[in-house]
């Protein structure tokens, strides 16, 4: 999955946003930081997110988490499709309040959160942390 497909490009120095982000009181791994980015809306996909977390280990960026509120079924689809062209669908489960679809490219991971009825959530990094940080999204939207 090259880093050009997406907003922001991971193993960037925090310096390069430091000025755009706020500290989140959130600790998905522990010795990681998380940040709510504020600057202007990065598209992913031809869709802006609503919000935008990235997720610092030692001042470099690790993961990022995209949410997208009240996404349309057409652009849910779009991503689907183009996801589905580009990049190797690892696999794809069905659960109650969510489907959840794993992609790989190389060292980088991306989940694609559909929680029902119409969010998204884009869930993507280097695949040594993301596994955690996907465990800890998907508690707080299964609760």
């Amino acid at each position: 999955m090259e880093n050009f497909n997406l907003p922001f490009v991971l193993r960037q120095d925090y310096e390069t946003w430091e000025f755009e982000l706020e500290v989140l009181d959130i600790e998905r791994v522990p010795n990681y930081d998380s940040y709510l980015y504020i600057g202007e809306a990065k598209e992913f996909l031809n869709q802006k997110p609503n919000k935008a977390e990235l997720i610092f280990y030692w001042d470099r960026l690790e993961a990022v988490i995209l949410t997208f509120f009240h996404i349309g079924i057409d652009a849910i689809e779009e991503i689907k499709n183009t996801l589905k062209c580009k990049y190797s669908l690892a696999s794809y489960e069905v659960h109650l309040n969510y489907d959840l679809y794993e992609y790989y490219a190389g060292e980088i991971q991306l989940f694609l959160v559909l929680k029902k009825p119409n969010s998204l959530l884009v869930i993507y990094g280097n695949s040594f942390s993301l596994e955690e940080i996907k465990s800890n999204v998907l508690e707080e939207i299964s609760d």
